[in-house]
Order: structure tokens, then sequence, then C-alpha cells
């Protein structure tokens, strides 16, 4: 387009006509995924005896990160996996509007999914820790109850004669209390 013009143009610097050169490539991808490098020598205005330059400037567009593709030279093309988008054609808009609408009630949907998902995740952990909290009261309770009784069991109990000796109704080692007050007779 610019070399149909360039007489009511400007004169281009270098960087302008590689980039112009670049979103040539772009515009060429979006056509053909495997483009014949003589295609691009013609619309990119290269001699066809520079083949060289030709893959240089592709290799700058790949490191730039416009396109994604590989050099086929054995077959003489270019390989093109991924581009850049470019601007927008007007009859495209009111798709891409829709895409967008589309994309966003979607995101809204996720985020209102996420959103019930935490409520529902932090009532389940409210719901958890008054069970754990009501769970470490109950065991606080016997573990206070069990030390009255334990301490309770552990008072002396009154000395009581039988044939003059104390009598236990503990268990001993050897057996019984029974056992024991047999014994100490």
């Amino acid at each position: 387009m610019h070399v149909a013009q360039a007489t009511a143009l400007p004169p281009l610097t270098g960087p302008q006509t590689t980039k112009l050169k670049h979103l040539t490539i772009v515009t060429l991808a979006a056509k053909c995924r495997s483009i014949p490098y003589s295609t691009l020598l013609k619309e990119l205005d290269i001699a066809t005896s520079n083949v060289r330059e030709l893959e240089d400037l592709i290799i700058e567009a790949i490191y730039a990160g416009i396109i994604q593709a590989k050099l086929d030279q054995r077959n003489a093309q270019l390989e093109v996996e991924c581009f850049i988008g470019r601007d927008i054609k007007r009859e495209k808009l009111d798709s891409m509007i829709e895409k967008l609408e589309h994309w966003c009630s979607n995101c809204s949907a996720v985020l209102e999914a996420v959103e019930e998902e935490i409520a529902r995740a932090n009532t389940l952990k409210a719901v958890s820790m008054r069970d754990q909290e009501k769970m470490e009261q109950e065991s606080k309770q016997l573990r206070q109850t069990l030390l009255k009784m334990t301490s309770s069991s552990m008072e002396p109990e009154e000395d009581q004669q039988f044939g003059g000796q104390k009598q236990s109704t503990k268990k001993g080692i050897r057996g019984s209390a029974l056992a024991q007050k047999v014994i100490k007779k």
C-alpha cells in the first residue's frame, strides 16, 4: 500500500520500513499459514536473489514476537504457527463485540460461582470451628471430671481395724483387698 502511494507520502525511515514489512508478513499469515518465499519477496519488495535479507527480516519478526513460525528452507516457505492481531475491519466489530460480551458474561458467571464456593467454604469453616471448640470444651470438662474422680479416690480412707491390722479396700499387687486381709491374719 505504501509503495503505491509513495509519491504522496513522506519517505519512511529504516525502522518504519521494517515495521511495515513485519505487518505485511502478519497480513499474509492471516490469509495463509504456509507462505512461499516467492510471495513474501514480491509483497515485501525484496529482490528475488536476496533470500538472506528475507530470512533475516522473518527472524527479526519472530524474535520481536510478531509471529511464531519456522523457516522451511527446503520448500522455500514460511510455516506460520501464530501471529499478532492487526486492526479490526468495521464489518467484524459487531462479531467481536458479541464475542467480548459473551466472554464477559462467562467471566461474571465464573466469578459468581467462585464467590458462592468461597461463601460455602467460609460457612463450613465456621461450623467446623464451632464443632472443634465444642469438642475441646467437652474434652476439658471430661478431664476435669476425671481429675476430680481420681483425686477423690486417692484420698486416704478411714482405717478400719480387722484383727489389729489396717484394712485396705484397694487391690494390691498380689490380688484383691480380701486376699490382703487373709494374708495379714
